[in-house]
């Protein structure tokens, strides 16, 4: 039995990039601990040459290292399934390619004076994936799994990217997590 190219692409696009935009999502799940540890900025409070914040009060080691931990804990599902060790090194450059990327949209969202969680679309739902997407890429991390990195699956997760970064923003902002719906 032939598999339709939808249920490829998604499949496809599913082993991409699941643990990138699950490393997005961690540092928000893990709010209520991290405010219960304490939040270290990761620009510690220093302020760029135009007098504003670098990334931003919301952007933490905290947050960060959540992010690394549950992108590689969840990376272990795809270990079990698929008998690879390589996806825990896929996990972790997929999480410090994520984190980077929400790094470079605050950095550039503090240039244009808008505030933490303020919305920036399309750069909000894109940063963090196109960033990781370009670090797997460059660390061939890619390889050893078996994912596919063609202009198709980047092109199918920058749909599912946009589409799921709204839906978890407005399902976060309804518990509590997030100031702003978007």
């Amino acid at each position: 039995m032939e598999v339709s190219p939808l249920i490829t692409a998604i499949v496809e696009t599913t082993r991409a990039y699941a643990l990138a935009m699950i490393a997005n999502a961690a540092p928000v799940m893990a709010k209520p601990l991290i405010d219960r540890v304490g939040r270290h900025r990761v620009d510690f409070g220093k302020k760029a040459w135009d007098g504003r914040d670098v990334f931003g009060r919301n952007k933490s080691w905290e947050g960060i290292a959540a992010a690394i931990i549950i992108s590689v804990l969840a990376s272990t599902v795809f270990v079990y399934l698929e008998g690879n060790p390589w996806w825990i090194m896929y996990g972790f450059v997929s999480a410090i390619g994520a984190m980077c990327g929400d790094l470079l949209n605050s950095f550039i969202k503090r240039r244009l004076s808008l505030g933490s969680g303020e919305c920036f679309i399309p750069c909000d739902q894109l940063s963090f994936l196109l960033v990781a997407h370009a670090l797997i890429y460059l660390s061939g991390v890619y390889m050893p799994v078996g994912v596919e990195l063609s202009a198709r699956v980047l092109a199918f997760g920058v749909v599912a990217s946009l589409f799921l970064h709204l839906l978890t923003n407005l399902i976060a902002y309804a518990m509590g997590l997030k100031d702003v719906p978007c």
